[in-house]
């Protein structure tokens, strides 16, 4: 929902998309993919926001939130700190309570995300030491290599766009069935 995205899906088709797949398994969430936590405001249908820019502060409260943090580097981890201070006191009730989990991209200037770039893994296994919160990762993620990220990170999740594209906003299922199939592999489940 970003519109300078290649991927850009505007908010009356994405009602549309949701209701068309309501009611989702226990299994599945709809995540809202916005610049600024402001913009999930718009979004009602979704189950979780997926952030680049803003604090869950600036949220209306009906999404779970997942902030992305853009990586150049291990120093950039110390954004963890903004999502994870009132979780050390203790209230649940808090609005950054409502952050459910850290996506961890590769920071381009060119993009937002799905630029396809992978990051150093090692970033996300400081990250993990770090963070209370599941961590996901993203970045360049595709079929090939995505088997190697989970042995070396073990995040909670894994999130792929450009590495299982055919062209830019277009998914290649047989690339999709093999990042799936890569996956269940590692945990066991082919």
């Amino acid at each position: 929902m970003v519109p300078e995205s290649k991927r850009y899906v505007p908010a009356d088709e994405v009602e549309r998309i949701v209701k068309s797949i309501k009611p989702p398994s226990a299994f599945t969430s709809i995540v809202a993919v916005v610049r600024s936590v402001v913009d999930a405001r718009n979004v009602d249908a979704a189950d979780c926001a997926q952030f680049y820019e803003g604090s869950p502060l600036d949220s209306n409260g009906r999404q779970r939130l997942i902030p992305v943090l853009r990586v150049r580097s291990i120093t950039d981890l110390g954004q963890l700190a903004h999502f994870l201070k009132p979780s050390d006191t203790g209230d649940p009730t808090g609005a950054f309570s409502r952050v459910q989990a850290v996506l961890l991209d590769t920071y381009t200037e060119q993009a937002l995300g799905g630029a396809g770039k992978a990051f150093d893994w090692t970033i996300a296994q400081e990250a993990k030491k770090l963070s209370p919160l599941p961590i996901i990762v993203a970045g360049g993620l595709t079929p090939h290599n995505v088997s190697d990220m989970l042995e070396a990170v073990r995040p909670y999740a894994v999130d792929t766009s450009s590495g299982v594209e055919s062209s830019p906003g277009k998914k290649d299922r047989y690339k999709l069935k093999d990042f799936i199939d890569a996956v269940r592999a590692y945990d066991g489940c082919a």
